[in-house]
C-alpha cells in the first residue's frame, strides 16, 4: 500500500490557472510519481460560487481525499459555512463598477489561517501520514507544533522580500511580513521546496535549512499547431487580476505602448486572463482585452512574441513558462527575469527602461534579427526545465528529512 502525505492548501492545485495553484498541482504529480498517496486538506473558500456539487473539484486521480475545512457536505452538495463567500459574488460586480482595483494602495499577499481552521485540518491529519505539507508559510499556525509528522514547507516565495518589493512601488501590503518572521516560521520545517536557486539561497543562507528545489517543468501545448503559424503583428500578455499584474500592464499602457502605435500602427496587444477585470472602462489603441479563452494555442500563432511588463514582486513568473510552451519568446524586466537560469541565447529578454523596451518591441515587430535568435532559443532553453528528475530529486530531499539526514 502507498504511504500517505497530508497536504494543506489555501486553493485546490489545478491546471490553467494561477502560478500557485499550476505549482502545487505539478507538486502533487510528482508526489504521486514518486509512489504517495496524498489526503489534501483546502482551508479557503476561493470558488466561483459558494456551494457547488460534491465531485465538481476532487480529483480522485490525483487526491486519495479531499477535504474543505470551510464547508459541509449536505445531501451530495458542499456549502460553504462563511458567510463572507456569499457576498463575494456581489463584492466583485461593484468592485467592477468602481474599477477600484486600480488604485488599491493596501495589497493582500497572503492570509493566515486562524486557530479554529488549523484545529479543524488537525482532525484530518493521521498520525501515520508519512509528511504534512504546507502551502506557503500562510498555511502554517502554532497549533501545529503539536504534529510528530515530519513538515514541509512549499515556499512558493520569500515573502519578506515580496513584501520590500511592494513597499518599494509605494504599496502597502497585509500582512506585511518581516525577514525574522518569516525565518522563524521556516525553522519548524525539516524541508524547504524552493522554486529556483535564488530563493533556495534565501532560505538556506543562515541557518544551513533543509531546501530542495523544483523549477516548475516546461510543458509543451502546441505539438504539431505550430506547422500553421501565421504570425502578424500581434503581442500576447497573459495576466491573472493580480496587484503586480494590474500594476505593470497599467504602467506599460500608459508610458510604452503609446509609443509603439505611434511608430508601428497595426501593432495589437492581445491580452488574455481574468486582469481585463481592472481595465473593463478603459480603451486603450491596438489593445484588446480577450478574457478567458478557449484555446490559447489559436490566440498565440497569431502573436510573434510576449510581453512581461512587471515591476514588483519577486519569485519565478511563471507566465514566461506558459509563454515559452506557446513558443513565443518574452521581453520582460528585470523583475520578470529573476529566477530563470542566464545563458548567451536564450528566449527571454531583459530590458534596461521604457526606451529600450519600446525599441525592442519594435524591433521584433519588424523581424529583427534578434527576434529569429530568440525563437530559436527555445527548444534547448526548456530543456533546462524538464520533469525528468524532479521526481527523483524530490523523492530523496524527502527521504534525507525523515531520516533527519540534513
Amino acid at each position: 500500500m502507498c504511504p500517505e502525505i497530508t497536504f494543506i492548501t489555501e486553493r485546490m492545485p489545478r491546471t490553467g490557472s494561477s502560478g500557485a495553484e499550476s505549482y502545487n498541482y505539478y507538486i502533487c504529480q510528482l508526489l504521486l510519481k514518486a509512489g504517495y498517496q496524498i489526503k489534501l486538506i483546502v482551508t479557503g473558500d476561493n470558488f466561483d460560487t459558494p456551494c457547488f456539487i460534491n465531485s465538481t473539484y476532487e480529483n480522485k486521480e490525483l487526491f486519495k481525499q479531499t477535504y474543505f475545512i470551510r464547508y459541509k457536505s449536505i445531501f451530495g452538495v458542499t456549502v460553504s459555512v462563511s458567510f463572507k463567500s456569499y457576498l463575494r459574488p456581489i463584492k466583485k460586480i461593484i468592485s467592477r463598477l468602481k474599477n477600484n482595483n486600480s488604485d488599491k494602495k493596501d495589497l493582500m499577499i497572503g492570509r493566515f489561517i486562524t486557530k479554529q481552521e488549523a484545529e479543524a485540518c488537525l482532525k484530518y491529519i493521521d498520525p501515520n501520514s508519512k509528511f504534512v505539507i504546507f502551502d506557503t508559510i500562510f498555511r502554517y499556525h502554532e497549533r501545529f507544533t503539536t504534529l510528530d509528522n515530519p513538515k514541509i514547507l512549499i515556499a512558493h516565495d520569500v515573502f519578506s522580500e515580496r513584501t520590500k518589493s511592494f513597499n518599494e512601488q509605494g504599496f502597502k501590503v497585509l500582512p506585511a511580513i518581516e525577514a525574522e518572521v518569516e525565518a522563524k516560521v521556516w525553522d519548524e520545517f525539516d524541508l524547504h521546496v524552493a522554486i529556483n536557486e535564488d530563493e533556495n539561497q534565501l532560505i538556506s543562507e543562515n541557518d544551513k535549512r533543509s531546501v530542495c528545489t523544483i523549477f516548475p517543468s516546461y510543458q509543451s501545448s502546441l505539438n504539431s499547431v505550430l506547422k500553421l503559424r501565421k504570425p502578424k503583428n500581434k503581442i500576447l500578455y497573459i495576466g491573472a487580476n493580480a496587484h503586480h499584474n494590474i500594476h505593470g500592464l497599467r504602467y506599460f499602457l500608459a508610458e510604452i505602448w503609446p509609443k509603439i502605435i505611434h511608430q508601428q500602427a497595426d501593432a495589437e496587444l492581445l491580452i488574455i486572463g481574468t486582469i481585463a477585470a481592472s481595465f473593463h472602462s478603459e480603451k486603450h489603441s491596438g489593445v484588446s482585452f480577450l478574457g478567458r479563452v478557449d484555446d490559447l494555442c489559436e490566440v498565440a500563432n497569431e502573436c510573434k512574441f510576449s510581453i512581461n511588463p512587471v515591476y514588483m514582486g519577486s519569485g519565478v513568473k511563471i507566465k514566461i513558462l506558459d509563454y515559452l510552451s506557446l513558443n513565443l519568446p518574452c521581453l520582460t524586466t528585470t523583475v520578470g527575469i529573476m529566477g530563470f537560469i542566464r545563458q548567451a541565447d536564450m528566449p527571454l529578454i531583459e530590458v534596461a527602461d521604457d526606451e529600450d523596451y519600446s525599441k525592442k518591441i519594435i524591433d521584433w515587430l519588424s523581424d529583427g534579427d534578434d527576434l529569429a535568435i530568440a525563437i530559436n532559443s527555445i527548444p534547448n532553453y526548456v530543456k533546462l526545465f524538464g520533469a525528468e528528475n524532479n521526481s527523483l530529486r524530490l523523492a530523496g530531499c524527502m527521504l534525507k528529512a525523515l531520516n533527519n539526514d540534513n
